[in-house]
């Protein structure tokens, strides 16, 4: 081979790249669908739902007899805390302020959002005796 058929071997080869690239397939196309009719999507997956947290106490003689005595939840966490009690008296939750009253033999539910983190003590309020803690912990 001469240098001139050299030079237009070089050339084509230079020319035929030029051309692969500018003219290369892209990705398959979507289908089409019907006018005004829209294509089919995926749904999102949904987050699964998430009820409250359940916490059970049983007080007896002014004790707390069963169930945690100390409450961890996550800040924004949805609390029920179901109180069973021998003895008429009120639940005070200090940090929220909130109260439960309390009647012999019956179950009181105290329902609330955990939206200040910390460490907050619960009470029989008029006994003045501590119960346990709960403990928010931030996201």
């Amino acid at each position: 081979m001469n240098g001139k058929g050299l030079m237009f071997f070089v050339a084509g080869a230079a020319l035929l790249g030029v051309l692969f690239v500018a003219f290369k397939p892209g990705p398959p196309p979507e289908p089409a669908s019907a006018p005004g009719v829209a294509a089919p999507v995926a749904p999102a997956p949904l987050p699964a739902p998430a009820g409250p947290k359940v916490f059970e106490l049983v007080v007896e003689g002014g004790k707390l007899a069963a169930g945690p005595a100390v409450i961890k939840v996550t800040e924004g966490d949805e609390i029920v805390v179901r109180i069973t009690t021998d003895k008429a008296d009120d639940l005070h939750l200090h940090g929220y302020d909130v109260h439960a009253h309390l009647k012999p033999g019956e179950t009181t539910e105290l329902r609330l959002a955990a939206t200040r983190t910390g460490r907050f003590e619960y009470e029989l309020h008029k006994a003045h005796v501590d119960l346990g803690v709960l403990e928010v912990h931030p996201r």
